[in-house]
């Protein structure tokens, strides 16, 4: 998988210089975006992701929510299939504008969006960065036995992890989300 790392660094104590290295050696092929540096790791970077030549499968954002608010329309112009829009990164109006994107779909495309692919892919990043730097982790939301698998294997081996769920993702199945659209309603 191809993934862009937006707000890579090259001062290792950051996010955005863990994430690059932890995709790394997931096996990803990396690339660093920061219109402000010149390289991350010895990998050249990129002022954006319009001016990645290649397709991008996935990008993680590692900037402030001004600043990512900005860059929606070139990650929509990219085509990139899956953003991460990470701790930090996010706003209300981030959020708004992300959401007023995405209307007119329908719930089929909201399930598609959250493959448990990608909670396990978080879950083990996260677990990553929290075994890596010593740091306590508290996953919220957690969707799936398979997410608390990771943790419990996690914590076995020293992790200062735990976990919480909420009653609906563990009641409601995709049916109950397609056909009961207009009944259910979740908040953040």
């Amino acid at each position: 998988m191809t993934v862009a790392v937006v707000g890579a660094s090259s001062d290792r104590r950051k996010f955005g210089n863990k994430a690059f290295r932890a995709f790394q050696a997931e096996g990803h092929k990396v690339i660093p975006i920061n219109p402000n540096e010149e390289a991350v790791e010895g990998v050249v970077t990129y002022a954006s992701v319009m001016d990645v030549p290649e397709p991008i499968d996935m990008a993680t954002v590692y900037v402030p929510p001004e600043i990512g608010i900005t860059l929606l329309d070139g990650f929509e112009k990219k085509q990139i299939g899956e953003i991460w829009i990470n701790p930090g990164a996010e706003s209300d109006e981030l959020i708004r504008e992300f959401a007023s994107r995405m209307r007119g779909r329908t719930a089929r495309d909201f399930l598609e969006s959250r493959p448990i692919e990608a909670e396990l892919d978080a879950i083990q990043r996260a677990l990553l960065f929290a075994e890596e730097t010593g740091a306590s982790l508290h996953i919220v939301h957690v969707s799936s036995g398979r997410g608390v698998a990771l943790a419990a294997a996690a914590r076995a081996r020293g992790v200062d992890v735990s976990i919480e769920t909420c009653a609906h993702y563990l009641y409601f199945t995709d049916a109950d989300v397609e056909h009961e659209i207009e009944r259910l309603h979740v908040t953040r």
